[in-house]
């Protein structure tokens, strides 16, 4: 009786299998997962714990829904199925490449590579294998690096400056959060635990939570460029571009070898309309791409030179176009890592185009107007004047008088320069606003100066833009904000505003 009820538990099993496996050749990857599910189940409830041959159909259960976890970007499901697959096989070549390929994606980047050197030991190398095996060994080096870089910053001891001097303060405010090892370790766990979340959000389509989820993993580890890959790819599915290409510059900053960074940004500018930026920064992908990275980057940067051709001289930029990146991510494409795949771009709209050069043209007398006037005919072009303003030659008490009118033209609550402004706020022009309010208007007032400072931080993704901005934005953060609480006796709204700036008074 318990050899005929284990006959009728495999041959239900190997149904289930069969069953799973057209699911999974139809695309129905979820369903696929739970028939492989119920399969293992089965066998579970074998009597006496089954047969060798019951071993074999539970590796290749679990070995197959792995490549279901794989299709659904459940990489740690895909990561515990090879896991038990190789318990049981432990020269399981499928299970080795699987596991590679998900531990990869999570960046456990020392345990993938270990995965593809076992496939060269077991002579199941390739010409992928060994491409991956490169790509690994460089990723390895980059996080030991930034590992590295954190238990520094982490053990360097606080400069200290003479009493009163203001790059104390700055050094003071600016100083590293993390003192210990155990604190870098508490960080580590947040930020992974953060993107898991952005990775689950992203999946569901949730791409607000995402975006939200990996901006958090980036506070906790502000040298982990991946963050910012991922929060690149969550903003373009926002339809961010500004916001994108913010992220994935930091990401190729802090890893200039990371092909996919390149990626993200050359995308990124493309559907901002800049296709000449967009054209440098697939190029410089190129030297640092696997061959499939390196197909994806030389057709999107193919298209991008095509689209840029189209666009009459004269346009630096054009409306933003379809970009690869902003497209979900295809279960069972090619090249994971590019998002988007070979699907149609679009064309340059030439009509917009020339609508874009009228709007240019109609602009450029502008910055000779007043800035009331400039108010009057958007934040584009308000922007634009005062970035040439502040850019223009020295400091002089009459360009210190236009740069306060400028700032005085601006909304006065909080709500009316977030709607102002809107998504349209880059960091350059966050640090000229920030700079500007130390220059020309703390001499004046400093509360209201203060004030500037709270309004600028109700613009959307300040935060975001905020983390980019380096040691004088955030001198001059400090500056205006102590002075605030020094002339109005401990003035609570800049005590507020400091929190959103990171500063400590």
């Amino acid at each position: 009786a318990a050899a005929a009820a284990a006959a009728a538990a495999s041959a239900q099993s190997e149904a289930q299998c069969d069953a799973a496996k057209k699911l999974f050749a139809a695309g129905a990857y979820d369903a696929a997962a739970d028939s492989y599910s119920a399969a293992l189940d089965t066998l579970s409830t074998t009597p006496g714990g089954g047969s060798r041959s019951d071993d074999k159909l539970r590796a290749r259960c679990l070995n197959n829904r792995a490549a279901c976890q794989l299709q659904l970007r459940r990489f740690s499901e895909a990561v515990a199925d090879c896991d038990a697959v190789l318990a049981l096989e432990p020269r399981n070549v499928k299970a080795l490449h699987r596991r590679a390929v998900a531990r990869e994606a999570l960046e456990r980047y020392a345990g993938a590579l270990e995965d593809c050197r076992a496939l060269q030991a077991l002579g199941a190398a390739s010409a992928e294998v060994s491409a991956s095996c490169t790509r690994l060994n460089r990723l390895v080096e980059q996080q030991r690096a930034e590992d590295s870089q954190g238990r520094d910053a982490a053990a360097a001891p606080t400069p200290v400056a003479p009493s009163g001097s203001g790059e104390a303060d700055a050094a003071a405010a600016a100083a590293p959060s993390l003192t210990t090892e155990d604190d870098q370790a508490a960080a580590k766990a947040k930020a992974a635990a953060a993107r898991e979340r952005g990775g689950a959000a992203f999946r569901r389509g949730e791409f607000k939570a995402a975006a939200e989820a990996y901006y958090e993993a980036a506070k906790h580890e502000p040298l982990v460029h991946t963050h910012f890959s991922n929060l690149a790819l969550a903003l373009l599915k926002l339809e961010e571009p500004a916001h994108a290409v913010t992220a994935a510059k930091r990401c190729t900053e802090l890893a200039p070898s990371f092909a996919k960074g390149w990626f993200r940004l050359g995308a990124a500018q493309r559907a901002k309309g800049n296709l000449s930026a967009a054209c440098d920064a697939f190029a410089a992908g190129l030297p640092h791409a696997s061959p499939d990275e390196a197909r994806d980057l030389r057709r999107q940067l193919a298209e991008a030179r095509k689209a840029l051709d189209c666009v009459p001289a004269g346009i630096e930029e054009v409306s933003p176009l379809p970009s690869p990146a902003s497209s979900a991510p295809e279960a069972g494409k090619p090249a994971p890592w590019a998002a988007g795949g070979d699907k149609a771009r679009g064309k340059v709209d030439l009509a917009k185009a020339v609508q874009t050069a009228k709007r240019v043209a109609e602009l450029a007398p502008a910055t000779q107007a007043g800035p009331d006037e400039l108010l009057s005919l958007g934040y584009s072009a308000f922007e634009r004047s005062f970035l040439q303003l502040w850019a223009r030659g020295k400091a002089s008490s009459q360009r210190d008088t236009d740069l306060a009118a400028y700032l005085g033209q601006l909304p006065r609550d909080a709500r009316g320069l977030a709607a102002f402004v809107g998504d349209a706020m880059s960091e350059e022009t966050l640090s000229a606003f920030v700079l500007a309010a130390e220059r020309v208007m703390l001499p004046r007032d400093a509360v209201a100066a203060a004030a500037f400072l709270g309004r600028l931080a109700s613009v959307r993704r300040f935060e975001l833009l905020w983390m980019f901005q380096g040691k004088a934005e955030s001198t001059a953060a400090t500056n205006v904000l102590r002075a605030a609480v020094a002339t109005s006796g401990g003035d609570e709204p800049a005590r507020e505003v400091a929190t959103k700036y990171g500063v400590k008074l």
